[in-house]
């Protein structure tokens, strides 16, 4: 069992740590710019769109990370225990 939840805990930790570079690589294509000029309305429109994938990805990184966090802690508190029911 214990060997299973540390498969399910590298699969998700796996896909948060994707998901947290996904949005480091979309947050360096940030700029912190104020668009005045109608010439630059495609720019403005193209943060936008960042802003909006970014806040779009932030909710699974928060339950992957939670989940994560949570199965680590079962896995230890399941590992604690089996070396206590050794002795």
């Amino acid at each position: 069992m214990l060997v299973n939840l540390l498969i399910v805990w590298g699969v998700v930790t796996g896909l948060w740590l994707a998901l947290f570079i996904y949005s480091n690589i979309i947050e360096q294509k940030e700029e912190d710019g104020l668009f005045l000029d109608k010439a630059e309305d495609h720019l403005a429109q193209e943060q936008k769109e960042l802003l909006a994938r970014l806040e779009r990805l932030s909710k699974p990184m928060w339950a992957l990370g939670i989940t994560s966090g949570v199965l680590l802690a079962v896995i230890g508190v399941l590992w604690i225990r089996s070396v206590f029911q050794t002795f």
